[in-house]
């Protein structure tokens, strides 16, 4: 059975993805800038494989995230 829900037009609370974009972007991917595009697909890479490797050490503990 298929149920369609209708979300708000934009509702980051209702998106897991956004909790781990905001800890890239805000512990990651902080203060830097980019030379072009391919340096900013590897860094993004390179923070992906980083917060991967944190939650894989103990995936019980919960990561505090400032807001």
């Amino acid at each position: 059975m298929l149920t369609v829900q209708w979300l708000p037009k934009y509702a980051p609370e209702l998106n897991d993805i956004e909790v781990v974009w905001h800890d890239l972007k805000a512990h990651h991917l902080a203060h830097q800038t980019f030379a072009d595009t391919q340096a900013l697909d590897r860094a993004i890479h390179e923070a992906v494989t980083a917060l991967n490797r944190e939650r894989s050490l103990d995936p019980l503990v919960k990561r505090r995230i400032s807001a």
